[in-house]
């Protein structure tokens, strides 16, 4: 939601909808549905957890390149990268996604949820976090 909610609604088609405010728990089954996600925020995010939640189910994400995301994304492997309000980069990336096969798709797909289970995961997650304390 937020100040072009309006713009977004009246510029979405049939394969983009415009689901305005979901609980946490919402947001899991839309994740669950979806076959991206694009996270464009322009702001700089320590880790932004909407993009470790579309990974945790396995949803592609579409991210707007910054100091962390190109961190946690690697581009063509497990999501796809553009230039921050950069409406034309965004509209290339969303291309090479949807140039994908299936086959290449289920693979970036994996290589998400792999990613989240490796690095995300409560146990892996608090295995790091005693290291870093130790």
């Amino acid at each position: 939601d937020g100040e072009l909610a309006e713009w977004v609604k009246q510029n979405t088609t049939s394969e983009i909808s415009y689901v305005g405010y979901q609980s946490r728990q919402q947001m899991q089954q839309l994740y669950l549905t979806c076959k991206a996600v694009i996270f464009p925020s322009i702001w700089l995010e320590g880790m932004p957890m909407a993009i470790i939640e579309a990974e945790s189910a396995g949803a592609i994400p579409i991210v707007a390149r910054t100091q962390t995301t190109q961190q946690m994304i690697v581009e063509n492997e497990n999501g796809f990268l553009y230039e921050p309000g950069d409406v034309t980069e965004l509209v290339e990336a969303i291309a090479k996604f949807e140039e994908k096969s299936i086959i290449e798709l289920n693979r970036i797909s994996n290589n998400a949820r792999n990613r989240f289970l490796k690095e995300y995961e409560e146990k892996q997650h608090m295995e790091f976090v005693e290291r870093l304390y130790n």
